[in-house]
């Protein structure tokens, strides 16, 4: 009886982590710019992507695609003609979810340090789960600093909706 309370406190202590979201960041981006030059970062550091977007935003640098890749394989491709964004794909290799219109049209420049897939804890990979998001600030500003949080949710390998806040808790509003 005096071991029951310890191993129920370590059982309630391991459930709760295994709820926890989980989130990745890219381990690999390739940036294709409109003079075909093209550009390709190996786990970059937050600074360096912060610098290099931080560039494409100032220079006014047309990329083409962005094409950001995660640990185990899942992929998110960013397609953009001019200046406006006209397909956002992520994929695991067996599945392509692209987003809607609706979505695209509330991006405007994209903070690629701050792209991360979001899902539950419990399982190993996003594409394992019925529900994960991709997150990422968008917005405008020479110096990204009116940047708002834009999330993209998929549920049961479909897009479902998006929400946009300026933090992860307050002002968010959502949009299917």
């Amino acid at each position: 009886m005096k071991y029951l309370l310890p191993v129920l406190l370590l059982f309630s202590i391991v459930s709760a982590h295994a709820h926890l979201n989980r989130t990745e960041k890219p381990k690999s981006f390739v940036f294709i710019f409109q003079n075909k030059d093209t550009l390709q970062f190996s786990t970059p550091t937050d600074s360096l992507l912060n610098a290099y977007s931080l560039y494409i935003v100032e220079n006014r640098k047309r990329l083409t695609e962005a094409r950001l890749t995660f640990k185990d394989g899942e992929t998110i491709t960013f397609t953009a003609n001019k200046k406006k964004w006209t397909s956002i794909k992520v994929s695991d290799g067996n599945h392509d979810i692209a987003m809607p219109d609706s979505a695209l049209q509330k991006i405007t420049e994209i903070n690629f340090a701050t792209v991360a897939i979001v899902w539950s804890g419990s399982e190993g990979r996003p594409f394992g789960t019925g529900y994960f998001y991709i997150r990422f600030d968008t917005g405008r500003g020479k110096e990204l600093k009116e940047y708002s949080l834009l999330k993209l949710i998929i549920t049961n390998y479909q897009f479902s909706k998006f929400t946009i806040g300026q933090s992860k808790e307050k002002g968010e509003h959502s949009h299917n």
